[in-house]
C-alpha cells in the first residue's frame, strides 16, 4: 500500500467512475474509501479480479486496533432497563460509570485513505454528575435512583495504519455529550477524506478539519446552537435519554463540486473546504435519513437526494454542489428510506406500492387512505437535464420494500455491470424476504431467491457477502454467494467472527472494503481487518 499523493482524486475517481473495467489492487489500495458511500458514491469496492474464497471459514483476522476507544457502536433498547432500580443503576454505571464496561462510542462508519483506516467516535468524559435512573412507576418518581456517570463527551477522529491496526494520530476535542446510549440513537457521522484533509463533524455540530498524514488540525467551526442547547438541558437535568438523543444524526458528511456538503436532517449546507465557510444552503431536499449521494456525469460532481415524505409527495432532487443549486426534481413519489446507489445512467428510488399490507405488531399502521407502509422499486435514467421514468417492479406483495422507522436505511439496492441488486421484504415477515437481481435496462428479474433476516449485503469482487442479523444486539453472521445472476447460489455461512462486529441496525453503517479486505468496527470498541482472498 503506497502513500496517495496529492494527485486529483476527483479526477481519478471520474475516469474509473462506474467503469466496468478491473483496476489493480495497488489502484484499489490509493483509491481507498474515502466517503461513507466508498470510492465512487455507490457503495461499492472497484473490482480488482482479487480471487476470493469460497468458504467463510476460511476469512483471514489480519489485524485487531490497538485502541478499543471507538467504544460499543449500539446498546439496545433494554440498555437501561431492568427489574429494579438498582439493577438500572447498574447498568448505568457499566456504560457511563467511573470504570465502565462497554462506553457508547456512535455508529459512524470508517473510511479509508492514504493507508489509513479513519473513524470518528466519542468517549465519555469530563465529571461525574449524578445520572438519574428512569423511574419505573410513580413510587420511583418520588424516590429517584441515582448513579454516577459520565455525560460530557470528547470528540475522537483516530487514524489507523491499514497495514498493522495501530493507532497512528488521535485528535480529541472538547465540549461534546455522550448521546446515545440505546437503540437508535448513537452518533452516526462518518467523516469525509478530499486531498490531504480529513473533515468530520463532532456530537455537537461543530465541524473539524484536519490534516490526514499528521491530525494537524486546519481549521473548527462553532456547534450548532440547538445541539450546544440540549446539551446544557441534559446536564442541568443529569439524566440519561431513551428515545430523543438522537436528533436525526443518521447523515454522513460529503465531498462534492470543491464543497464540503452538510446534511442537517431535511437541509443541505455548502462550505469553503479551506475554511469552513458558509458557501450555500438548500431546505428541504432530502430525507432526513438520507446522506446526499456523489454522481459524477462528464467529469463533473452532482449529489441525487431523495427526500421522505407521505406517498406520492416525495421527491428526487438533482443538485450541483458547486453553486448550491438544484438542477432538476421528479415529483409523485414514495418516501425513500434507502440509501442511493446510482450507476453512471440510472438511479433505483421508491415508486410506490398501491398494495396494502398490515403489519400485525403495530408498527406500521393501516392508513385509511390507502398509504402502504411498503414501497416499490423503480428506475430512472437520469442526466445532468432530467430524469425519466424507465421502469418498475411489479407491484406484487413478494417485491415489497418496507419504509417503517425500524429499516429506515437499510434496504439494499446496488447497480453494477449491468444488473441491480436488492432486497425485499421486512424484518417482522410480513412479505417475503427476498433477493433480486435484475437488468439495469429494463427490470427484468433474473434472480428472486428468499433471504435470512437482515437487509445488508455487499458486493465484493465476483461475491456477495450477506449479513444475516445484525439486530438487537446479536452478533453478525454471514452467508457467502455468487453475485454472477446466471449462477446464483449460496457458497456458504453461517459464518459468525470471533469478534463480535457490530454495525447499523435502524441506520447506515459502512464496512470498506480494499482489494477483497474489509475493514469492521466491533462492540468492544476495536476495529478489525478480514482478508477475504484466496490463500
Amino acid at each position: 500500500m503506497k502513500t496517495l499523493l496529492h494527485l486529483s482524486l476527483a479526477a481519478f475517481l471520474t475516469t474509473l467512475s462506474f467503469a466496468k473495467e478491473m483496476i489493480t489492487e495497488e489502484e484499489s489500495w490509493k483509491l481507498g474509501w474515502p466517503t461513507m458511500q466508498g470510492p465512487y458514491g455507490n457503495y461499492q469496492a472497484p473490482q480488482t479480479g482479487a480471487k476470493l474464497i469460497d468458504d467463510l471459514s476460511e476469512a483471514k483476522l489480519v489485524w485487531e486496533s490497538d485502541t478499543k476507544d471507538f467504544g460499543r457502536a449500539k446498546h439496545t433498547s433494554g440498555s437501561f432497563k431492568g427489574k429494579t432500580p438498582q439493577d438500572r443503576a447498574q447498568k448505568i454505571r457499566d456504560i457511563l460509570g467511573p470504570n465502565p464496561k462497554n462506553t457508547p462510542g456512535g455508529w459512524a462508519a470508517p473510511i479509508f485513505a492514504e493507508g489509513k483506516v479513519f473513524a470518528t467516535t466519542f468517549k465519555p468524559a469530563g465529571k461525574l454528575y449524578d445520572v438519574l435512573v428512569h423511574p419505573a412507576n410513580e413510587e420511583e418518581k418520588r424516590n429517584p435512583t441515582t448513579a454516577k456517570g459520565h455525560l460530557e463527551a470528547d470528540d475522537l477522529l483516530i487514524a489507523l495504519d491499514a497495514k498493522t491496526g495501530k493507532t497512528l494520530w488521535r485528535a480529541a476535542e472538547s465540549g461534546g455529550f455522550a448521546w446515545g446510549v440505546g437503540k437508535r440513537m448513537g452518533f452516526q457521522v462518518a467523516p469525509v477524506y478530499h486531498e490531504g484533509t480529513i473533515f468530520s463533524m463532532g456530537t455537537t455540530g461543530g465541524l473539524f478539519a484536519y490534516r490526514a498524514s499528521d491530525g494537524k488540525k486546519l481549521w473548527q467551526t462553532e456547534p450548532e446552537e440547538r445541539m450546544v442547547e440540549e446539551r446544557k438541558k441534559h446536564l442541568a437535568r443529569s439524566y440519561v435519554l431513551q428515545a430523543s438523543a438522537n436528533y436525526g444524526w443518521v447523515q454522513s458528511l460529503v465531498y462534492a463540486g470543491d464543497s464540503l456538503v452538510v446534511p442537517r436532517q431535511t437541509t443541505l449546507i455548502g462550505l469553503d473546504p479551506a475554511t469552513g465557510k458558509r458557501k450555500w444552503e438548500l431546505q428541504k431536499v432530502i430525507s432526513r435519513w438520507n446522506t446526499p449521494t456523489v454522481w459524477r456525469h462528464e467529469k463533473k460532481e452532482y449529489l441525487l437526494c431523495a427526500t421522505g415524505g407521505k406517498p406520492g409527495e416525495a421527491q428526487l432532487n438533482l443538485v450541483d454542489p458547486a453553486a448550491g443549486k438544484v438542477l432538476w426534481t421528479v415529483d409523485g413519489l414514495h418516501s425513500t428510506q434507502f440509501n442511493l446507489a446510482p450507476s453512471s445512467t440510472r438511479v433505483m428510488v421508491n415508486v410506490g406500492s398501491k398494495i396494502m399490507k398490515e403489519n400485525p405488531n403495530g408498527s406500521s399502521p393501516k392508513n385509511a387512505k390507502g398509504e402502504a407502509p411498503f414501497g416499490l422499486l423503480g428506475a430512472y435514467k437520469i442526466s445532468p437535464k432530467g430524469a425519466t421514468h424507465a421502469w418498475t417492479l411489479p407491484d406484487k406483495p413478494h417485491f415489497l420494500t418496507p419504509t417503517w422507522s425500524d429499516s429506515l436505511a437499510r434496504p439494499r439496492t446496488m447497480i453494477r455491470n449491468g444488473y441491480v441488486y436488492h432486497t425485499t421484504g421486512g424484518p417482522d415477515k410480513t412479505t417475503d424476504r427476498r433477493f433480486i437481481i435484475a437488468r439495469e435496462d429494463t427490470g427484468e428479474v433474473l434472480v428472486d431467491e428468499p433471504r435470512e433476516n437482515d437487509f445488508w449485503f455487499q458486493l465484493i469482487e465476483d461475491k456477495l457477502l450477506h449479513c444475516i442479523d445484525w439486530s438487537h444486539g446479536s452478533r453478525a453472521s454471514f452467508n457467502l454467494y455468487t453475485a454472477d445472476p446466471k449462477n446464483f447460489k449460496k457458497l456458504s455461512g453461517p459464518w459468525k467472527p470471533k469478534e463480535p462486529l457490530t454495525t447499523s441496525y435502524q441506520v447506515l453503517m459502512e464496512p470498506p472494503v480494499i482489494a477483497g479486505h474489509i475493514f469492521w468496527r466491533t462492540e468492544t470498541g476495536t476495529i478489525v481487518c478480514y482478508d477475504l482472498r484466496k490463500k
